[in-house]
């Protein structure tokens, strides 16, 4: 009964202490997480931004609808077009980080 009493507080006083440290661990690691989060959302508003831009440029640029007009004219074939696209998207984004993979569509207007 003795050592009950003896101990009691000193397992209390652990469980306290155990509970604390367990507490302060997971908001540590809420805020890690937060701050990753944050970090990461940095980083795909970064890459969104960059794909607009560099759509912006090829539409802007108007190599890839001359092609398109040569073709619909009927001077040059489709696989003549499509060379000339595949050309023009490996040396504009090929060697960006950002862009693994381009395609270019037509529409009519």
């Amino acid at each position: 009964m003795i050592l009950l009493y003896w101990a009691l507080p000193f397992v209390l006083m652990l469980a306290l202490v155990g509970h604390i440290m367990a507490d302060r661990q997971e908001k540590t690691g809420l805020e890690r997480m937060a701050a990753q989060l944050e970090m990461d959302n940095q980083n795909s508003i970064e890459r969104i931004d960059s794909a607009i831009s560099d759509s912006r440029q090829a539409t802007y640029d108007k190599t890839l609808y001359s092609y398109y007009d040569e073709f619909r004219k009927g001077s040059v074939n489709f696989d003549t077009v499509y060379n000339k696209g595949q050309y023009y998207m490996a040396k504009q984004y090929g060697k960006t980080a950002l862009n693994h993979c381009c395609t270019f569509m037509t529409t009519q207007m």
